[in-house]
């Protein structure tokens, strides 16, 4: 996801990547920084934030990050909810 752009990610898989899901967007129309039930599995990064619109706390409900390298790289220091998100 590049500069102006957001996608609402719902139920989706990210499998056997180099990353699973980047996300460098500096602005957006952006109103629900919300990913629901999303699978990181076996990426080498699963969930790499570069920039995030708004600077509004991205939630990560319900995801799964398992057997990544790294679960989340996070080099803009946004905050994240992962609180009922599972990490193996």
């Amino acid at each position: 996801v590049r500069d102006g752009g957001w996608v609402i990610f719902q139920n989706c898989v990210f499998e056997n990547n180099g990353t699973g899901l980047l996300i460098d967007s500096a602005f957006s129309d952006l109103n629900s920084p919300a990913m629901l039930g999303l699978v990181f599995r076996n990426n080498r990064t699963g969930l790499h934030l570069v920039n995030v619109p708004g600077g509004t706390p991205l939630q990560l409900n319900n995801c799964l990050f398992s057997r990544n390298d790294t679960d989340i790289q996070n080099d803009c220091n946004n905050l994240y909810d992962s609180r009922t998100s599972v990490f193996e």
